[in-house]
Order: structure tokens, then sequence, then C-alpha cells
């Protein structure tokens, strides 16, 4: 949940992870500075960590015990259809080796759907539900309609001005982050996931829907499936 500085106002970012997250948490600190409530650090053990996940993806039951209300003056998010989204989830984490290679991504949804309410805050909450992440009353954009162009525009009016990039550039791309160098086993595993993309069917899109229908219904998504460019 990363919070930006706006002129004098609070504007709060929902970050909901697989949603191009990283790429709008760069745009606004060249535009407007240093976020608060962003850690990207990992590393320290679970166990001496002070919370569950990173602060940026924090979940709304979560953010209104912290927060009083109105304390931010807006806020805003960016979603996605969720089988595009989970698509997205399992190559990033198995490309990161926390998923073994050789589970197939329907494997991975029916253990997942099995694991959650045991462990809700596994793979640092990228597999949280939209809605449960979204605070109501949020500007909401969606990738499948104007993608992150939308956003631009919103912030010069909330800013009163047009200064900064005109666009949101993608980061945090798989291929950029993990084959920075070309070593045999990432070689390997590239390969593997290239020639196992994960397929959309009709069970895995039934299967997605049954783990995120809260997120169908709020946000307008096709239960039937993404678009082809989703």
């Amino acid at each position: 949940m990363p919070i930006v500085r706006i002129g004098s106002s609070l504007v709060y970012y929902a970050h909901v992870p697989k949603c191009a997250g990283t790429s709008v948490e760069h745009y606004l600190i060249e535009r407007f500075g240093p976020l608060a409530f962003l850690n990207g650090d990992r590393k320290t053990p679970g166990p001496q960590r002070w919370s569950a996940t990173s602060p940026q993806h924090i979940d709304v039951s979560a953010l209104q015990r912290l927060f009083p209300p109105d304390f931010f003056e807006t806020s805003f998010a960016v979603v996605r259809h969720p089988v595009s989204r989970m698509v997205s989830a399992f190559g990033f984490h198995q490309a990161r080796r926390l998923i073994p290679l050789r589970m197939t991504f329907e494997t991975w949804l029916t253990t997942y759907a099995r694991d959650r309410e045991t462990t809700p805050y596994q793979f640092d909450n990228h597999l949280r539900r939209m809605t449960e992440i979204v605070p109501d009353g949020a500007h909401v954009f969606k990738m499948e309609e104007e993608g992150l162009k939308a956003i631009v525009p919103w912030l010069d009016t909330l800013a009163g001005n047009d200064a900064g990039p005109r666009e949101i550039p993608k980061a945090n791309k798989t291929d950029d982050v993990i084959w920075k160098s070309r070593t045999p086993w990432k070689e390997w595993i590239r390969s593997r996931l290239q020639a196992d993309k994960p397929p959309v069917n009709d069970t895995t899109c039934s299967l997605v829907y049954s783990l995120y229908k809260e997120d169908y219904d709020r946000f307008g998504y096709d239960p039937a499936g993404p678009p082809k460019r989703a």
C-alpha cells in the first residue's frame, strides 16, 4: 500500500500484485518523489520480519486497523482479469523456483484452493483476492481497457499539472528480473517456462472463478475467461 504525497494530499495506491504494481510505483517515485509504506526487501527471514507480507501488499482489513477513516485524500488501484493475473503469478513464482517446474497450473490452483484459508499470506500476498486489497471507493483502472494510460491524466488532475513522464513504462518482467545472467540452469528454466506455458481452458477458468468469484462480481469480469490480450 504505497503512500504518495501529491501536493499537500496523501494518496493511497492499493498495489494489487501482478497488476503492474511495480511499474506504477516506479512512475510515482519518478514524478512525486519517495513513497511511504513500501519495502522491497524480503530477504529477512520470516520470523524476524515485522509483518507477514511486504507493506505494499497489505489487505484492506489490516489497512483499516492501521489508518483511520479519511486519512487519505483519495485512493486508486489497477486490477486485471483473475485468470490473466493467476497465469502471471504462476510464471512469476515458478521462475523464482517457489513453484516446482513440473507442477502444472491446474495442480497449483488446486493446491492453493486447499491451503488458502490456513496460509492466507503465502507468496507475499500475491494470490489475495483483489477485492481484499482494493478499498471501497478507490478509483479502479482495468489493465484490459486503457491499461496504465488512464492513470497519468488522473494523476494530472490530482497534481494540478501535467509535469513528469506521459506514460508508465512496464517494469518487473520475468525476463528482466530473472534472466540478467545467462547461466545454464537459467537457460534451462526459461526453456521449460516457454515450453510449458499454463493452459487456459474450461477447467482452469472454472478453478480461478471458484477462487475469485468476489473479484469477478465486483470488477465485472467474464467468468468464461480473459480477453485474448489481457
